[in-house]
């Protein structure tokens, strides 16, 4: 009996005010939920939990609504096909209607604005290695002013959305060596004295995107 008085009173209340809060009796928005512990050394979880489903689930739900949101914890059932075909790997996905399937939330290749960038400057030679044992590893922007010699590129492919800048500063030209093959006038072969360059991989191969 009790609950259904709390339940009548709590479908009055949205009738009445078609806002819900939680954690608060004024809410602010259409639903308004508050942390119940916004600071201290509390050990309960605050926070919104989204439904958890996996792939198959997904791709059979019927009628869904656009920006419906779900959290995809498995994608080793069912197919990546029909309203579930964007869906390849773990993670928040939200539903667009007119496209009949669900979408990424932050789509792969996406950079977050929370990525941190990288960079190494001041480089005069050295190999190329991404591995965490020399510095590389997550680096996106590399800088070389180099004095002598000439400079061997590393592949395009291991530098997907890096850039590298190089400053000539001998008293000659020196050369480039890259790994994929360039037709004649597709990308700078020397740089002269005193001159500065940028290449950027986009995976397959490097582009002059920059000379000065």
């Amino acid at each position: 009996m009790n609950k259904l008085i709390l339940l009548s009173a709590w479908v009055t209340s949205i009738a009445a005010y078609s806002q819900i809060g939680i954690n608060t009796h004024i809410p602010e928005a259409t639903l308004d939920i508050r942390a119940q512990n916004v600071s201290g050394s509390a050990k309960n979880v605050d926070g919104l939990l989204i439904p958890r489903v996996d792939r198959e689930r997904a791709k059979n739900m019927l009628q869904v609504e656009t920006s419906t949101l779900i959290y995809v914890n498995d994608i080793n059932t069912g197919l990546a096909i029909d309203q579930a075909s964007n869906i390849d790997e773990t993670g928040f996905y939200y539903f667009e209607k007119t496209k009949g399937k669900w979408v990424k939330l932050i789509p792969q290749g996406v950079v977050s604005s929370q990525t941190p960038f990288k960079a190494m400057t001041g480089l005069s030679s050295g190999t190329f290695n991404m591995s965490a044992n020399n510095g590389q590893e997550g680096v996106n922007f590399f800088e070389f002013n180099i004095s002598n010699g000439n400079l061997v590129m590393p592949s395009a492919v291991a530098y997907k959305d890096r850039t590298i800048s190089v400053r000539n500063s001998a008293s000659t030209a020196f050369g480039f060596t890259f790994q994929e093959t360039y037709v004649t006038n597709q990308i700078a072969a020397s740089l002269l004295t005193t001159r500065s360059i940028l290449f950027h991989s986009d995976g397959t191969r490097w582009y002059q995107i920059a000379a000065f």
